[in-house]
């Protein structure tokens, strides 16, 4: 029984050290974590170093004697802790990723994530129960036999681990492969349905009622088409497959929209195979309104040929656009959705349904308003480098610089040389508070070598939501989340107002 104490004790120490190391090479995504998990914000911020230091103070009591016992009851209540979070979250629908291992490893929390804190728990409370052990003299007391035993076992063990681990990031590693090659294979197809002349100017189409359905859910209800459209609000209706890598690619969003704008857009999977497989898909990104197909029959009722494909359904029931097909098409569709529904509520003009067109006569009627100073900037939710959603709302009381550049613009080449001269120059509070959006592919973002903080934004929405006419632009909020100065275009503007906000804020310390 003290061999296996012993072996839980180190354990436990090689859990704790691994985890704080690997939280200690990405303290912005540990902190970031706890933002998700419902810390606040001031919180977060002294958590994020905090909490490896403590789990690698941890990690060494567990191995003295002395302190084993106390440092196993601690490691325990932290535990606990991260099961009542855990708890919380799932309870909310929502699954923040756990960032248990920092840089290592990361993946959403839920039900295993659970489990396996309440196995660390119960392996705690045996450790508290036998009492602090000494590992060293454990192994001292040992025959040679045992002690090569015991490094025989710890050898095969760490191997054991470490292969786990690599087959794990090469699973993952695959799924991105095909996730990407089946998302390349649904954009040629969307290119190639894109060549044939449409019926009607692009995205809108003559007005058809949308035909009705009436589908098992996954929590043994019904899903119908009237249910989605009771609150009247307009109704996307995604269709997809649990082994479909795009439609995988893009749950997350799902998950996030639901949360998010609940009370601006219903979002509904219709999707298909074993009940099984959605609830997993599902309580990975916590998606609700999800309607089990036995086939392919509302596919053909709504004459849907691939996944994933968007459908927007009007709260009048009527579908007026072309559908989005594949997750950059239908992540625009409903960026552009959200950001109207805001521009609506500011008293701004919506975005046209078309991309906007040259006038040669008016050259800048059909581009986008500028957002007025004093109003609230949207809160559209984008994606980081590392695939965390934020949105500009987030950033309040930190009084962020937002710049809009693409690596396909000529324009934002060029300020380039410039943004990181800048940065070498403020490489600290202010540079802190930097926003990039951008578009393009990941190694396009790279190549760009973009200080601050990177949010992804493949349809430049956020960008025309505030007003951007091009890039490079640039936009300056206040601790409330509102615009406090004219949106800045073109390179010279944009660095004047990068500058003036240096010295505006010179001394003040920003939150990372």
């Amino acid at each position: 029984m003290d061999g296996f104490t012993i072996l839980l004790q180190i354990g436990l120490a090689v859990v704790l050290a691994v985890a704080g190391v690997g939280k200690l090479l990405d303290l912005a995504g540990s902190q970031h974590a706890l933002r998700d998990f419902g810390v606040p914000d001031r919180y977060a911020v002294l958590g994020g170093p905090t909490l490896p230091v403590a789990e690698l103070l941890l990690a060494l009591g567990l191995l003295v004697p002395a302190t084993a016992r106390w440092a196993a009851l601690l490691v325990g209540l932290l535990f606990l802790a991260f099961i009542a979070g855990i708890g919380w979250n799932l309870r909310q629908g929502r699954q923040p990723a756990c960032h248990c291992f920092g840089q290592i490893h990361s993946e959403p929390a839920g039900w295993q994530t659970l489990a396996r804190n309440t196995v660390l728990v119960l392996a705690t409370g045996l450790v508290v129960w036998r009492g602090g052990l000494n590992p060293v003299g454990w192994l001292a007391d040992l025959s040679t036999a045992g002690r090569f035993g015991a490094a025989l076992g710890i050898v095969i063990l760490a191997v054991t681990a470490t292969l786990a681990w690599l087959l794990h990031q090469l699973r993952r590693q695959n799924e991105r492969i095909l996730a990407r090659l089946e998302a390349l294979e649904v954009e040629l197809a969307a290119d190639a349905i894109a060549e044939t002349p449409p019926a009607a100017p692009a995205e809108l189409v003559e007005a058809r009622t949308a035909p009705a359905f009436d589908l098992p859910d996954q929590d043994g209800r019904r899903l119908t088409l009237p249910s989605l459209l009771s609150d009247r609000l307009p109704t996307l209706l995604i269709f997809s497959d649990p082994g479909c890598g795009p439609c995988n690619s893009l749950l997350p969003d799902v998950g996030e929209w639901q949360r998010r704008y609940a009370n601006t857009l219903r979002v509904a999977l219709i999707s298909r195979r074993s009940l099984a497989e959605n609830l997993a898909k599902s309580a990975e990104h916590g998606i609700a309104l999800v309607g089990l197909q036995e086939g392919r029959e509302i596919d053909d009722l709504y004459e849907v040929n691939g996944t994933p494909t968007g459908i927007l359904v009007q709260p009048d029931g009527t579908i007026r656009h072309q559908q989005a097909l594949g997750p950059g098409p239908i992540r625009s569709l409903v960026a552009r959705l959200l950001t109207n529904a805001e521009r609506a509520q500011l008293g701004q003009p919506a975005l046209p349904a078309e991309e906007p067109t040259w006038d040669a006569e008016d050259p800048f009627a059909s581009l986008p308003t500028p957002i007025e100073v004093g109003a609230p900037a949207p809160t559209l939710p984008l994606r980081d480098l590392a695939g965390h959603f934020t949105g500009l709302d987030d950033y309040r009381g930190r009084e962020p610089a937002v710049l809009f550049v693409s690596p396909s613009c000529a324009f934002s080449q060029r300020i380039l040389p410039d943004l990181r001269e800048w940065a070498e120059e403020e490489a600290g509070p202010v540079l802190e508070r930097l926003i990039i959006v951008t578009d393009g592919a990941p190694e396009e973002i790279a190549a760009m070598a973009l200080p601050g903080r990177v949010l992804v934004d493949e349809g430049f929405t956020l960008g025309r939501a505030c007003g951007a006419r091009g890039t490079p632009a640039a936009l300056l909020l206040d601790a409330q989340g509102k615009v406090a100065a004219p949106l800045a275009n073109g390179t010279d503007n944009v660095l004047d107002l990068l500058y003036e906000q240096s010295e505006a804020n010179d001394g003040v310390p920003a939150a990372p």
